[in-house]
C-alpha cells in the first residue's frame, strides 16, 4: 500500500481522532490532491469529508473545497433515490407485500446516519418469492421499466432490475440476497430473524445485524474483482454502529452453515487491517480457515487499490482468461456451455422471445455474435500470444480462483 493509499484509509479509519491528526500532519498539499482522486475512485470522497469533518482534521482549502462538492452532489442524488424509494415502499405496504431495504438504501439511512455521505447506484429489495408475480404486476402497472424482456426464475439469477417512470432510478427486487446455496437454504430464516425499521419514512423491514454483516461480507467476496473501499466501509461502519450487540457466536456459526467462512474472516481482517475497525480478536479467531489465509489477504490488498480499468477488465472477461488455464481443454467446453449454449430460461432473459417458443432458438446465433463482439478481441490477443493480454489472463485468474475459494467454505 503506497502512501496515497495508507493517507485515505487514515483519513477515512476508525483510529481516534488525536491519531488521525497525528498521521495526516505530514501529508503534503500534493499527497492531499492524490488522496482525493483516489477517494474519488472508491466511491468514498463524501464519505472522507464527513470523517474529516467529525476528527477535525483539515485538508488543504482547495481540497476541502472539492470534498464538500462531492458531499453536496451525492447528497441531492441521494434525496432523489430516496423519494423514489419512498413511493415504492408505499406502493408495496398499500399491497401488503413484506419488504426487506438491503444494502444501500438501509446502510445509509441507518448505519452510517446520513443519507449523502454514503454512495449508492440503485435500490435493492428483498421480497418473498411467491410475492414476486403482484410485486412485477405492481411495478410495471406504475410504468417501471424491466431489464429484461422476460422474467423466469433460473438458478443463476436471484434478482430483476426495473428503471422507475420520471426519476430513471433503478430498483432491483431480490428473493434471495446471492447464488449461494447456504444463504438460499436459509431464506425462511432470514426473514423470521428479520426487524422492523421505518425506511424512507415507510414501514418496511431490515435483515438482522448478524446477517447484515454476512451478507455485506458474502457479496464483498463475490464482487472480488470489483473490490472497492467502500464496500470495507460499510462494514466498519456496520460494526461501529451495533458495537458490542452483535452475537459473534451466531455469526460464526452461520457463516460456516452457508459456506461462506473463509469469506467473512478475510474481509473482517481487511476492514480491521485498512480502517482500525474494532473486531474482536476471540470471534475472528474462531472465523479463521485453516488454508492460504493469509497469501490471499495479501492479494486483496494489493487488488482494492487497483485501477479501475483493471477491475474492469477482470470481470468482463474471466471465462475468457479461463481459456488460458491448466485444463484448457475441460475449461474450454464448459465456457462453450456457459456463454454459449445457454438454458432457454436463460436465453429468454437476454432475448425477446419466451422460453417455451420455438422463436427462442434463432437466438442462438445473435448470441453467439455478441459474446464474439464482447470476447473476441481478448481472445485473439490472448490466442496469438500477446504477453500482456497473457498476463493478464493469468491475473484474472488467479483473482478467479481467489474469488472461488473464498466463496466455498
Amino acid at each position: 500500500m503506497d502512501q496515497c493509499a495508507s493517507l485515505l484509509m487514515t483519513g477515512l479509519g476508525y483510529a481516534g481522532a488525536a491519531a488521525q491528526k497525528s498521521r495526516l500532519a505530514s501529508a503534503s498539499a500534493e499527497d492531499w490532491r492524490c488522496v482525493l482522486d483516489l477517494a474519488r475512485r472508491q466511491n468514498v470522497s463524501a464519505f472522507l469529508y464527513h470523517r474529516l469533518q467529525a476528527t477535525g482534521v483539515l485538508p488543504p482549502a482547495a481540497v476541502r473545497d472539492e470534498l464538500k462538492k462531492d458531499y453536496l452532489i451525492l447528497s441531492m442524488r441521494n434525496a432523489r433515490l430516496y423519494s423514489a424509494l419512498s413511493g415504492v415502499l408505499e406502493l408495496l405496504h398499500r399491497l401488503r407485500i413484506d419488504v426487506i431495504a438491503l444494502k444501500g438504501v438501509y446502510l445509509a439511512q441507518v448505519v452510517y446516519g446520513n443519507v449523502g455521505i454514503r454512495s449508492m447506484n440503485d435500490i435493492d429489495l428483498l421480497v418473498k418469492k411467491e410475492d414476486l408475480p403482484r410485486v412485477e404486476k405492481a411495478l410495471t402497472e406504475s410504468g417501471a421499466v424491466p431489464d429484461n424482456p422476460n422474467r423466469v426464475i433460473t438458478e443463476e439469477t436471484h434478482h430483476f432490475g426495473y428503471k422507475l417512470p420520471g426519476s430513471g432510478i433503478r430498483v432491483e427486487i431480490h428473493w434471495t440476497l446471492l447464488s449461494v446455496k447456504g444463504m438460499e437454504n436459509d431464506i425462511a430464516g432470514l426473514w423470521k430473524r428479520s426487524q422492523p425499521a421505518v425506511i424512507a419514512g415507510v414501514s418496511a423491514r431490515t435483515l438482522s445485524p448478524e446477517d447484515l454483516l454476512l451478507h455485506l461480507c458474502a457479496h464483498t467476496a463475490a464482487h472480488t474483482y470489483a473490490l472497492h473501499v467502500r464496500m470495507l466501509c460499510d462494514i466498519g461502519e456496520l460494526l461501529r454502529h451495533e458495537a458490542a450487540g452483535l452475537h459473534w457466536e451466531d455469526i460464526a456459526r452461520r457463516a460456516g452453515a452457508w459456506g461462506v467462512r473463509r469469506a467473512v474472516y478475510l474481509v473482517l481482517r481487511l476492514t480491521g487491517d485498512l480502517l482500525d475497525a474494532a473486531i474482536p480478536a476471540e470471534p475472528l479467531a474462531a472465523l479463521r480457515p485453516g488454508d492460504d489465509a493469509e497469501s490471499y489477504l495479501h492479494e486483496l490488498r494489493e487488488h482494492i487499490f487497483a485501477g479501475d480499468e483493471v477491475k474492469i477488465h477482470m470481470g468482463k472477461s474471466a471465462g475468457v482468461a479461463r481459456l488460458w488455464s491448466r485444463e484448457r481443454p475441460g475449461i474450454l467446453l464448459k465456457f462453450l456451455r456457459d456463454r454459449l449454449f445457454l438454458p432457454r430460461k436463460t436465453m429468454s432473459l437476454m432475448y425477446p422471445a419466451p422460453a417455451d417458443s420455438w422463436r427462442i432458438f434463432l437466438y442462438y446465433p445473435v448470441r453467439f455474435r455478441d459474446v464474439l463482439k464482447r470476447h473476441g478481441k481478448t481472445a485473439w490477443r490472448t490466442a496469438s500470444g500477446d504477453r500482456q493480454a497473457q498476463s493478464a489472463a493469468a491475473q484474472t485468474n488467479r483473482m478467479t480462483e481467489l474469488k472461488d475459494w473464498l466463496l466455498s467454505g
